[in-house]
């Protein structure tokens, strides 16, 4: 059930929250996808590989002689079981009533696909996606502080404790919102500190043209680090505009009905 005295502000902060959620979903979304297929490529690019390199010394041969004998047999086979397991699963889960020989041919086919387009991918970036761990701690980083925003819009962050259930009941409100100004006022400071330090990365990149970069991706680092003050300046303003009374305070029932929603989806999804 939603708080129906919704503050001016609420609207304005519910749309930046909403803004902050496609952000964060996106960077995920590319961050796994880029990161998986630099471990794929690495992983099938690797001469001799892990599993030739763990079975050489039970089978008393070397990783090198033994590593044709894994790629050409073992892990196609370890596909087509894997494919073939999976078929039948959610054939099974749709109650769809397969012949082994169909999901059989399915799980080939799918193996088969899959084992060229890895190799189509080896062959066409032979060097790998070397630039991939550096975008994956950028794209972390984006993560973790807009999802600290997030949480403080949805009163779900770490929260400051001055003993409230010790003070009396009619002066708790008030503590509340001296532990919010306080929280609030510490992530201003962290602000003008992340501030300080985007303006420094800033001018060192400002200074030549190769200067101030993310290596391998030769992003900008003040624009990756922009992140930080931003993250900070929305929790400040959002903790002092609830101690302020500017904008409503997250309640228990806003996190059920959430709660709810993701169940009902689920429901109507099955």
């Amino acid at each position: 059930m939603q708080n129906k005295t919704k503050k001016p502000l609420d609207q304005i902060d519910s749309l930046i929250c909403r803004i902050e959620k496609n952000i964060a979903g996106t960077m995920f979304f590319l961050m796994s996808i880029v990161v998986l297929a630099d471990v794929i490529h690495r992983v099938f690019s690797r001469t001799p590989g892990r599993i030739a390199a763990m079975l050489s010394s039970t089978l008393n041969m070397t990783p090198e002689s033994l590593d044709p004998i894994v790629d050409r047999i073992l892990v196609p086979i370890v596909f087509f079981l894997l494919s073939y397991g999976a078929i039948q699963s959610r054939a099974f889960a749709l109650g769809q009533k397969l012949k082994p020989i169909t999901i059989a041919q399915k799980a080939f086919l799918g193996s088969l696909s899959i084992g060229l387009l890895i190799i189509a991918f080896i062959k066409v970036i032979p060097s790998g996606l070397v630039w991939s761990p550096y975008f994956g701690l950028s794209c972390l980083l984006w993560l973790g502080l807009l999802g600290a925003s997030i949480a403080t819009h949805h009163g779900q962050h770490l929260a400051l404790e001055m003993g409230e259930k010790i003070w009396p009941a009619h002066i708790r409100p008030y503590i509340s919102k001296l532990s919010s100004l306080l929280v609030g006022s510490f992530c201003a400071f962290i602000f003008v500190l992340a501030f300080l330090s985007v303006k420094d990365h800033y001018i060192d990149w400002s200074s030549g043209p190769e200067a101030g970069l993310i290596p391998s991706i030769e992003w900008p680092k003040w624009a990756v680090y922009l992140v930080v003050p931003y993250s900070f300046f929305m929790m400040a303003f959002r903790f002092i505009s609830r101690a302020f009374g500017l904008l409503s305070e997250p309640t228990k029932k806003d996190e059920a009905e959430q709660i709810q929603e993701m169940i009902s989806a689920k429901e109507v999804e099955s």
